[in-house]
């Protein structure tokens, strides 16, 4: 879902969490007016105003709530707080959540939320809350699947984001030769179920020629491949298309998208 530049893409926004509050106001302020006029004086009036002003600076605030992602990281950004960025690579979990009494009168975390949960390199831990109450739902789901598509090794909350939509996306065409780069896999190097090591000499030496490392390759996208031949002898490199994830047991690992493996002659049949 982002765009080809990598420019962010913002999840959009839903008047939901100031429904109430703009309902109660109204009533307040037409209470006050009526008031008002049958007094015939403008006092009882007057603070509604200074209501409505505090509650346009609460909005204000709310509105530096954003959730964005890119093709490498998702971020989030709050007022009064540092921007935070994490990696899909890094990501360690992926929940949903409902707000602990402590949480809720210390109003520090959405009562109702998805929270993506990382560690970085250097150890440090991160967490993103995404809000379900702050922005539409579908977009959620977006960003779900995103997530989804660079981790498929994640579990993932059940809010209907693998649709039947979803899973015909899942079956689409591959794409043709040459849309993704291409890194070498030692596919006798299986790890986990749909994981599979790159800390071999031939995956370092073809991520060196794009300019990356093992670690830096972290989340990116790449078409793998390990030799294969047809039946007539001929090669036939076997291949799958996934991402570059760090797991905390086994390392830097090539994970398969839950698309199965293909041979490069395939290729050909569905360009």
């Amino acid at each position: 879902m982002t765009s080809e530049n990598g420019q962010s893409q913002y999840l959009r926004r839903t008047i939901s969490p100031y429904l109430g509050q703009i309902i109660i106001l109204s009533l307040v302020t037409v209470f006050l007016l009526f008031e008002s006029i049958k007094l015939h004086a403008w006092g009882p009036l007057l603070p509604a105003p200074f209501i409505w002003l505090l509650f346009s600076v609460q909005i204000y605030i709310g509105l530096k709530y954003k959730i964005s992602w890119t093709d490498k990281a998702v971020c989030q950004e709050a007022s009064g707080g540092p921007k935070v960025c994490i990696q899909y690579g890094w990501i360690t979990k992926v929940t949903s959540e409902v707000s602990k009494p402590g949480e809720v009168l210390a109003a520090s975390r959405p009562f109702r939320r998805v929270a993506i949960y990382a560690e970085d390199p250097q150890g440090a831990k991160k967490f993103i809350d995404v809000s379900l109450k702050h922005f539409a739902m579908e977009d959620v789901r977006t960003l779900m699947r995103v997530v989804h598509d660079r981790r498929p090794d994640l579990a993932l909350p059940n809010m209907g984001w693998n649709s039947k939509s979803q899973a015909k996306d899942n079956h689409r065409k591959r794409l043709p030769e040459g849309e993704l780069r291409e890194i070498s896999c030692d596919l006798n190097a299986r790890l986990t179920e749909n994981g599979f090591s790159l800390e071999r000499q031939g995956s370092i030496a073809d991520l060196a020629k794009l300019g990356l490392t093992l670690e830096s390759a972290v989340g990116q996208h790449f078409r793998f491949f390990s030799d294969d031949e047809d039946l007539e002898g001929n090669s036939d490199d076997i291949m799958f298309d996934g991402v570059v994830v760090r797991d905390e047991q086994y390392g830097i690992l090539a994970v398969e998208n839950g698309r199965g493996v293909f041979h490069r002659s395939d290729l050909k049949k569905t360009s």
